[in-house]
């Protein structure tokens, strides 16, 4: 009997004891969060690039990037602009697929473009938009404007423009 109870003492001490070393030892975490972990993150990382007026910008202030989303799905960050993509959400066959994405300013409000323009999703696009106070490129124009952008969500059934609040 008491062999058995330190038996089995020895293994419940050595299976707690190395889980620390084992998280120690782990490089890295992936990217596999939940919809709801991805609403509700932490927004203090704001991404604002330049907080002065539009004669102290000298280069537009666009945030743009090309992305490959593949049948995985994920989450891309341009700006202050975080793009979610669930798994298979668009047709096997039509996987991966690229995007160029473009947040700025067109017809005088702040917004992301994000081309070619595609329809037929399978399950939803969150496009989560955090807070942001700052310049902005006016493609219109030519040249930086002062926004301030609340911080939205937005379901995409289609990519095109997308006009924040």
């Amino acid at each position: 009997m008491n062999k058995k109870l330190f038996a089995m003492l020895i293994v419940l001490m050595l299976t707690l004891t190395s889980v620390p070393a084992f998280a120690a030892d782990h490089k890295g975490v992936p990217e596999d969060i939940t919809f709801e972990q991805f609403i509700n993150a932490d927004d203090s990382e704001q991404d604002e690039s330049f907080q002065g007026s539009p004669e102290q910008a000298q280069q537009p202030v666009i945030f743009e990037k090309t992305i490959t989303v593949t049948r995985d799905g994920g989450k891309y960050k341009i700006g202050f602009v975080t793009l979610f993509f669930k798994k298979d959400f668009l047709a096997p066959e039509r996987l991966p697929a690229t995007f160029e994405v473009k947040v700025c300013v067109k017809d005088g409000s702040p917004g992301v473009e994000i081309n070619p323009s595609t329809t037929g999703f399978q399950k939803d696009v969150i496009i989560k938009v955090n807070h942001y106070k700052g310049l902005l490129y006016d493609v219109d124009s030519g040249k930086n404007v002062k926004v301030k952008v609340k911080k939205q969500l937005i379901k995409a059934e289609h990519f095109s423009w997308f006009r924040f609040r």
